[in-house]
């Protein structure tokens, strides 16, 4: 009688336990899935300064859907959308859309901080549909542009590149600039020439 006791508490307490490991074992490893930037959504960073319903529409826009990426998991309608649902929140591109935000110098062009600039120029690169901006006045060059298919690369205010890339550059002193993807240089692109036109400078 005591060994069927045995046997049978052995038996609901393994039944227990069959859930709980399965958690373990495949809802612990969700957390491990990659995207293709290559960062767990659960745990990525660029979006790590967003609170409320600010941080799910920069999660989904940067991890979850990788947007900013050349190879998108949605389709160019669903990042749209959120991207202009993020933009209408916060008044600013999600975060990785244009990584060089992260620089002050830039995120201040952007912004309109610097009103400084006096001249933009769009790079013609050869290539049909992508284009790079170039905005400066006699200290400070900010740039985006996609040098992927120029051949040898391209120097864009005294920066060589063979990349896609963005940044900027103090002529005799600091400058930073990062890789991106393609989507992102039009992105940056982009925004260089609002912050241009915004100061009713044209672009040419």
């Amino acid at each position: 009688m005591q060994r069927t006791k045995c046997r049978h508490s052995y038996r609901l307490l393994r039944l227990a336990l069959i859930p709980a490991i399965a958690v373990f074992l495949f809802g612990g490893s969700s957390g491990l899935a990659q995207t293709p930037d290559n960062h767990a959504p659960a745990k990525a960073t660029v979006c790590d300064g967003q609170v409320g319903a600010a941080f799910g529409l920069c999660n989904a826009y940067c991890e979850a859907m990788d947007c900013d990426t050349d190879s998108p998991r949605a389709s160019e309608k669903a990042c749209d959308v959120v991207y202009q649902k993020f933009a209408k929140l916060t008044g600013t591109p999600p975060p990785c859309a244009c990584p060089c935000l992260v620089f002050p110098e830039f995120a201040d062009v952007i912004s309109g901080t610097n009103t400084s600039i006096s001249a933009c120029t769009i790079l013609n690169l050869g290539q049909e549909g992508i284009i790079g901006a170039f905005v400066n006045n006699p200290s400070q060059n900010f740039f985006s542009a996609d040098c992927t298919q120029t051949p040898g690369g391209c120097q864009v205010g005294g920066l060589f590149t063979s990349t896609a890339s963005c940044g900027f550059a103090v002529p005799g002193s600091s400058g930073g600039f990062t890789d991106i993807s393609v989507n992102q240089a039009q992105e940056c692109s982009n925004l260089l020439f609002q912050a241009a036109a915004n100061l009713g400078i044209t672009c040419q």
